[in-house]
């Protein structure tokens, strides 16, 4: 069931939260990188499996391209929030229960040399992405984007993506930092 067209200070309150969400996310994130170091960043818990510095490449490179879509949101729209789908979006972007892949211009590729670097990036792009959310006035369900993998969502949906795209990505760093390899490799 879909709702009537938000009020502006419903407005107010979904752009407040997303923005409390892309800072939670963001310090999450950079969280776990902080116990990740140099020379452990490069270990992989297992064969075909990424390493801590190559999710870092995949998050800062991935939020580089969700936001330019964001940015070229052009599709405007009359629909009423699916504030259903915002749900079913946060469930699927943060389940770590399944391994899913990356599209191609977002796959890891060595871009980064340190994991410092990868963090300096995603830090600017999360940084550019929060300040978008505060300066814009606009009803963000007003317009679509289309995401690789979730298809026409509205804009709000497409911020939402980006605060949970890196929540997953922190719980896969975890994965990764406790496995056997990682913890064997990292007392060397």
């Amino acid at each position: 069931m879909t709702a009537s067209v938000p009020s502006n200070i419903e407005q107010t309150d979904e752009k407040q939260q997303l923005l409390a969400r892309l800072r939670s996310s963001r310090d999450c994130y950079l969280a776990v990188l902080a116990s990740v170091s140099e020379e452990a960043s490069s270990i992989k818990p297992g064969d075909g499996r990424w390493s801590a510095l190559e999710c870092a490449e995949h998050v800062a490179v991935a939020e580089q391209l969700m936001f330019q879509n964001v940015e070229k949101r052009r599709r405007p729209t009359d629909a009423a929030p699916n504030y259903e789908k915002d749900a079913v979006i946060q469930g699927i972007a943060t389940d770590r229960s399944s391994r899913r892949n990356a599209p191609e211009p977002a796959t890891p590729t060595g871009k980064f040399r340190s994991l410092r670097e990868a963090i300096a990036e995603f830090t600017a792009v999360r940084e550019r992405t929060l300040i978008y959310v505060e300066q814009q006035n606009e009803d963000f369900r007003k317009f679509t984007v289309m995401h690789p993998l979730a298809g026409a969502i509205d804009t709000y949906q497409a911020l939402a993506i980006i605060a949970a795209h890196s929540e997953r990505h922190a719980a896969q760093i975890k994965e990764i930092t406790s496995s056997p390899a990682y913890l064997a490799a990292a007392q060397k």
